[in-house]
Formats: structure tokens, sequence, C-alpha cells
């Protein structure tokens, strides 16, 4: 029996072998009577169907070693149907075709799969229907799976696209889009909102008591108000308004320090309030009495948990990260250190939480979420 190889990568071309001795006819020699005409069993990563056509004196056999393509002949053509491709590398795989005496060997390729998916992995977006668009490059199919039913995505081989529908909920809301391509599994993050789902309502303004270490996390009750277009946190119980700003694009809001921000009697002095902020590791050398020194928090929604805003702080000009909100008093509304009276509040690491009020007992107070390096679900020491 005499075979014919054929290697298959863009074109198969048939090749014939015979042999010579000078030029002496071999009386033994014979042409094979099995010829390829057409083919096409070069694949793309997301698979599909190809063919072989012969030109065969009788019936053909096709056999193909593979776990991901078949063949199966169809009269004088071999039909050769390959599964999609999931992995980055190209794979290739043997097609024996047989007629009496003959074989033919073809190599069926396919292409690993090619994706290029760069999209952000968490996004702000506002409140009314829309979506977000990201150019891609992929060979494959992209699916979705999603955690809410306001959030979908879809997606072509150059585009990707995060839709979502209008937030009418008046609060902020948080989903999970969870896209794959392949073996490719990622996901994008989007939070949902605006500034009239952050105002007037009430919150916790808590963190860790600077002044008594190892002692229950302190929180006041706050609100964020508008007051003819400026934002204020305010703290009602001591009745002060701490200006902020906030960005609409990330759902943030911004605080600076060296802001006068209310009146409170201290040592029977009626002593003018201002929020400095500093490093709790060295208040010294690195707290400012200036406009210096900035806290941003985005506002998110954590399971279990609920809205959150974690304040981040700008770094100083000793390299330290301003972690700590100070609520110092002066005799002036101007800050010199001659008319320091005293510190009231110290709040490390501090934060907002969304609050729906309860009875007033320590039991009841809201659970929240605390850095990565500490444990979760602390409770609130609620001070009114």
């Amino acid at each position: 029996m005499k075979k014919i190889y054929y290697l298959m990568l863009l074109l198969v071309a048939a090749v014939s072998f015979t042999s010579c001795n000078d030029d002496t006819d071999n009386p033994y020699e014979r042409t094979s009577q099995l010829k390829v005409l057409r083919s096409s069993v070069l694949f793309d990563s997301k698979g599909g169907t190809g063919f072989v056509k012969f030109e065969a004196p009788s019936a053909i056999t096709a056999t193909l070693n593979s776990s991901w393509a078949t063949a199966t002949v169809q009269g004088d053509s071999v039909r050769v149907v390959a599964t999609a491709n999931e992995a980055y590398e190209g794979r290739a795989s043997v097609l024996t075709v047989r007629c009496g005496e003959d074989s033919v060997q073809l190599t069926v390729q396919q292409l690993g799969m090619v994706v290029s998916i760069n999209v952000d992995s968490s996004i702000v977006v506002g409140d009314e229907a829309s979506k977000v668009g990201y150019r891609i490059s992929t060979s494959n199919k992209v699916t979705f799976t999603s955690s809410a039913d306001w959030l979908t995505g879809t997606a072509t081989n150059d585009s990707l696209f995060v839709n979502y529908g209008k937030n009418a909920t008046g609060s902020i809301r948080t989903g999970v889009l969870h896209y794959q391509c392949g073996n490719l599994k990622d996901s994008i993050v989007v939070t949902q909102g605006a500034l009239a789902d952050i105002t007037n309502k009430q919150y916790l303004l808590g963190g860790k008591n600077y002044f008594k270490e190892g002692t229950p996390l302190i929180a006041y009750v706050a609100k964020i108000v508008d007051k003819k277009g400026k934002l204020f946190l305010e703290i009602p119980s001591f009745n002060w308004s701490i200006p902020v700003t906030f960005n609409a694009s990330t759902l943030s809001i911004s605080l600076t320090s060296g802001n006068l921000i209310g009146r409170l009697k201290i040592k029977e002095t009626d002593a003018y309030v201002f929020m400095l902020m500093f490093n709790h590791q060295d208040l010294k050398s690195t707290i400012v009495l200036d406009n210096s020194a900035t806290m941003t928090g985005a506002f998110n929604v954590i399971p279990e948990v609920g809205t959150m805003c974690l304040f981040e702080g700008s770094k100083g000009s000793t390299g330290a990260t301003f972690d700590t909100m100070l609520f110092s008093g002066f005799k002036t509304d101007k800050l010199s250190t001659e008319d320091y009276i005293g510190n009231i509040i110290g709040l490390i690491d501090p934060l907002l939480q969304e609050y729906t009020p309860t009875a007033a007992k320590a039991s009841q107070a809201p659970k929240h979420i605390l850095r990565a390096s500490e444990a979760n679900g602390n409770d609130w020491k609620i001070i009114r």
C-alpha cells in the first residue's frame, strides 16, 4: 500500500511519490488513484465545518484521531467539524483517507483563541439608563452573567457593552457583571447613583477612637445636605457643618482640612471648632493647620453591610498619609497654635455608613466593615 502525505496550512496540495532508477522504467510503479481536488481544513478558534473533496475510483473511508474534531464521509468528500478552541495555543490532528490500497493524510489545524479585553474593573454610572462601551478583540464568543437584573452585557468581535437600566430607587446600587471568553474569566463592578441618592439620608460618621486606643469604634449620626448648591456633612448633635465637594464621575465626596465647622464650649471657653487631619502614628510631625490635606471617599454598596464611603487621605510633606480626622477647639476663628484650646474627637480611618435608626441600644447598633487588616462585623458605639 502506498501513502501520500499532506501538510495543511492555508492550502492542501496533493503530492504523489514515484521512484525511478536512471532511465530504466520500474515495472512495479503504479499511480495513486486517490487525489485531493479541494480542501478547507484550517479553522479559526471558533471552530466550524470544513471539507476535503477527492477524486477516487471507489468508496473512501476516513479517520481523524482527534478529541476536538470529527470526520464524516459524504460521497466523494469528507466533512470535518471542529469545536471551539478555548485555549490560546493552536492545535492539529491528522486526517487519514483511504481508497483501496491508496491513502492520503492531511493535517487539520485550528488556531488558538485570540482575545484582547481591556476594560475597567469597576465603573461608576449615573441614574439614567445607558451603556458603557469598550473596544475589544476576540475570536471567540463572550458570555455574561450578572448579579443584578438592571445590569447586562453584550459583545461583538470588537466591542463589549455594559448596559444598565434607570435607577429609580432613590439609593445607590452596585452590581457585578461577570464575563467569560474561553478560559478568560473576569468581572466589572458597576456602581450606579447620583448626588440625589446620597443627600438627605442619615449616616454614621465614625472610626477608631484616636484618644482611647482599644475602645469600641465610635460613630456620630450625620447627614449630607445641599444648601443652595453648597454641600455640607452635618453632625447634628454638635451642630457642626463640614464643607464637602462632590464628584459625580466617581460618586465621591472630598473634605479639606482647616475648615471652621462650628462652635463648642470647651473648658468653659466658647471655642471655634476646626477639622484638622494628620497621620495617627505621628501627630506632631504630620498635622497641618491649613487647607493642604484632603480626604476623599467613594460611595458604594457592600453586601450585608450597606452603603459605605471609606475615606482615603492625601499625602503630606513627610510622605505620610492623612488617615485621621481631628476636631479641635481654638479661641478665635483663625487657626494658630497660640489659640489652641483642646481636642474633641479623633477618628482614625474615618468612614460613612448609611444608617436607618432603631431603638437606641448598643446591641442594635449596625455592623460595619473595617480595613482589610481588621476583622469585619464590629458594632458601632453610637454617640448621640
